[in-house]
C-alpha cells in the first residue's frame, strides 16, 4: 500500500508542474486569439464606418438594409458599441436610424465608475445583459444593449455599459470627462 502510494504522490509531482505549463501556454493562447480575433462589435463599428464615410455606396445605403440588419442584432440584446473607445467616434445618426428602426420611446440606464468595479458584471446580473466580462478585461468606449419595455411610456430599454473612468491605460482627465458627460 505505501508502496502504491508513494508511486502515486512522485507521478502527481510530475503532473502538477506540466498542468500549470499548459494552463500557462493556455491562458497565453488565449490573449494572443483575443488579440486577433474580431468580435461582433468590431465587425459592426467597420461596416457603420463605411456606411458613415462612403456615403455614395450603393451596397450600403440600399433601402436602408444595413439599418435593418443591426436594428435585428440589436433587438436581439445582444450589445453594440455607441460610442468607439479607441477613437472617441459615435456614428449618431447610424445609430438613431437604426434604433428608431425597433423602439421609439427608450428609456435608458446607465452605470459610471472607476475602472475595474465591476459595472458590466452587475448590469449583467441585474438585467441578464451579454456585456464582455473577465478577469483583466475593460469596456473601451461605451456599449448598449437594448431590450423591450415592461414601464408604461417605453417600448424600450437602452442598458448603457460604459468604460472605467480614473483608468490606468489612458490617464487622460479630459477623456473620463467626454465618457462622464455622454
Amino acid at each position: 500500500k505505501k508502496s502504491l502510494l508513494n508511486q502515486m504522490k512522485a507521478e502527481k509531482s510530475k503532473i502538477t508542474p506540466e498542468m500549470e505549463r499548459v494552463s500557462g501556454e493556455i491562458k497565453r493562447l488565449e490573449e494572443e486569439l483575443q488579440k486577433k480575433s474580431i468580435s461582433l462589435e468590431i465587425f459592426w463599428r467597420e461596416l457603420i464606418q463605411l456606411y458613415t464615410y462612403q456615403p455614395d455606396n450603393p451596397i450600403l445605403k440600399s433601402s436602408g438594409k444595413l439599418e435593418q440588419a443591426f436594428a435585428k442584432f440589436t433587438s436581439d440584446g445582444l450589445p453594440f458599441e455607441i460610442i468607439d473607445g479607441d477613437n472617441i467616434h459615435i456614428a449618431g445618426d447610424f445609430l438613431t436610424k437604426a434604433i428608431q428602426n425597433v423602439h421609439e420611446n427608450i428609456l435608458v440606464v446607465s452605470i459610471i465608475g472607476a475602472q475595474s468595479t465591476g459595472k458590466s458584471t452587475l448590469l449583467n446580473f441585474l438585467f441578464g445583459c451579454s456585456f464582455a466580462t473577465s478577469v483583466g478585461r475593460c469596456t473601451k468606449g461605451i456599449y448598449g444593449t437594448l431590450f423591450d419595455s415592461f414601464i408604461p411610456g417605453y417600448d424600450g430599454i437602452l442598458i448603457l455599459d460604459t468604460e472605467g473612468i480614473s483608468g490606468t491605460v489612458k490617464q487622460d482627465p479630459e477623456y473620463d470627462r467626454k465618457i462622464f458627460l455622454f
